[in-house]
């Protein structure tokens, strides 16, 4: 790479890091999440009618969230008091919801006269500020033969204009293994499923919450165990040009009561997209672990794009730290790394993501984040900051 990194955070630094520790040490004296499912010792379809995680919560997991979260009663007593509502409809018919509004402030540094920025820099001059929806999802659930065939519908109404994310059949629940079937439009699985679209194992890989696929999914989920396969069409390819598909699996086992940690969770991903004129190939590793009020999270993935007569190369990798300070509030500290060409090797992409979760109720969910973008010197639009406030409402 060209030029010289800073050290991180360079003349912030100490400022930066003594505002964080306020926060963190004054939280503590005062999720479509993979965390709460490695923390708790549960697979994600435990706690989602998805059975590879995110979108409506099953009515188990509604009814552990009073568990998990257990927010402040001496401050909310009497919120506490009130009888909250149910996604209940009529009999085998449910409804859920998530909305997020966010406020985000955008720091960036004017270029020099050789148009480098500094990079691992905390506290640039604010460049603007912005309300916005960053999800608006509803969803429904119909049981049309109890524990065995399902009907699901995942709507978006935000950001931008209202587009479909989910729609499928899935049979389960008399299977042996565990084993359930789902057809239609749904999320491929891999990896971790992460909420934050952002992080660069979700926006790099192509696997997020913006990008479903139709087709097939069989599952299985015996013991402990978790394995799944799903063959569907693949994007970049228009409906009756398509000939390949993508296949992508994920699988997992999660280990109790392991003696030192709690719970262990160790996992392999593998997707293949196979286009006109050019393939896609991805592999990758991610764990967890829980300790105590530790939970932590890892991932990398690596990725193969072939497109005559070139081939590229990539590399994401993830990791996150949460510490359970109190019952109701979650901190954590994530770092994300992207090598778009490994060949290469000086083009490297790094983000540190600072903040608290507090839960005020088992429906809203707070967040406080601090984050630092780095890139190349020369393109000051990879090295920036950001200040996210979130107020996450569900059910």
């Amino acid at each position: 790479m060209s030029g010289q990194r800073e050290t991180f955070f360079g003349r912030g630094g100490a400022v930066a890091a003594l505002l964080l520790w306020v926060i963190l040490w004054s939280a503590s004296t005062a999720g479509a999440e993979p965390y709460l499912a490695v923390r708790e010792g549960y697979k994600c379809s435990f706690c989602h009618v998805n059975q590879t995680g995110g979108g409506k919560r099953t009515a188990v997991g509604s009814m552990m969230a009073d568990v998990w979260t257990k927010p402040p009663k001496d401050l909310f007593s009497d919120l506490m008091s009130r009888t909250p509502i149910t996604g209940m409809l009529v009999d085998g018919v449910s409804i859920g919801a998530d909305f997020r509004g966010i406020n985000t402030t955008l720091m960036q540094d004017k270029p020099n006269a050789k148009g480098r920025v500094r990079n691992n820099t905390a506290f640039r001059p604010v460049h603007s500020n912005d309300f916005e929806i960053a999800e608006a999802s509803a969803y429904l659930e119909v049981n049309l033969i109890r524990d065995a065939l399902t009907f699901y519908l995942d709507e978006s109404f935000g950001p931008g204009s209202a587009f479909n994310r989910e729609t499928f059949g899935l049979i389960t629940g008399f299977l042996p293994w565990n084993m359930y079937v789902k057809a239609g439009k749904f999320f491929p699985p891999y990896g971790f499923r992460l909420q934050d679209d952002a992080a660069f194992i979700r926006s790099r890989t192509g696997f997020n919450f913006t990008s479903p696929d139709t087709g097939v999914e069989v599952g299985i989920a015996p013991g402990d165990a978790f394995f799944s396969v799903a063959v569907t069409n693949g994007t970049g390819i228009s409906r009756g040009q398509r000939i390949g598909k993508q296949v992508s699996l994920n699988g997992s086992y999660l280990f109790s009561n392991v003696p030192v940690v709690r719970n262990l969770w160790l996992g392999g991903s593998f997707a293949h997209n196979s286009l006109k004129g050019k393939e896609r190939m991805l592999y990758g590793f991610h764990a967890g672990f829980n300790l105590w009020r530790l939970t932590m999270l890892g991932e990398i993935d690596f990725i193969e794009d072939e497109q005559l007569p070139q081939r590229a190369s990539q590399f994401a990798g993830y990791g996150e730290i949460n510490w359970l300070v109190c019952d109701w509030m979650n901190a954590k500290f994530a770092y994300d790394y992207f090598d778009p060409s490994r060949q290469r090797g000086d083009q490297a992409l790094t983000r540190y993501s600072f903040g608290i979760e507090p839960f005020l109720s088992k429906f809203l969910q707070l967040r406080l984040f601090y984050r630092v973008y780095n890139g190349v010197p020369e393109r000051p639009q990879d090295n920036f900051d950001q200040l996210i406030t979130e107020m996450h409402v569900f059910f």
